[in-house]
């Protein structure tokens, strides 16, 4: 049977940041996953919001320091449950093929 369908899982604006190393692997992978074959899904995220916990909430808890800063962007985190509905409504629609 194989692999149906791939589904890559990228990030927000990752086209506008080259000199990010991270935000270049992951545009080069999309670029790469649309000159391929393969049957795709690529979703664009923010951030998962289950990534805050350790990030801010457990520093904040134990009286620790925690890094921020002083940019006006607000960033739109999703809940990793969200996500998972979210490409399985998409995997199982064809016009997203590819995209």
């Amino acid at each position: 049977m194989g692999i149906q369908k791939f589904v890559f899982f990228s990030i927000h604006n990752c086209d506008k940041h080259p000199e990010v190393p991270l935000m270049q692997i992951k545009y080069c992978t999309e670029r790469f996953l649309q000159d391929s074959e393969l049957n795709h899904i690529t979703i664009r995220l923010c951030g998962f919001m289950q990534g805050l916990i350790g990030q801010y909430a457990v520093p904040i808890l134990e009286e620790k320091s925690v890094w921020g800063t002083d940019a006006p962007t607000r960033i739109a985190y999703m809940d990793a449950q969200d996500v998972a509905r979210l490409t399985f409504i998409a995997m199982r629609n064809e016009k997203l093929n590819g995209k």
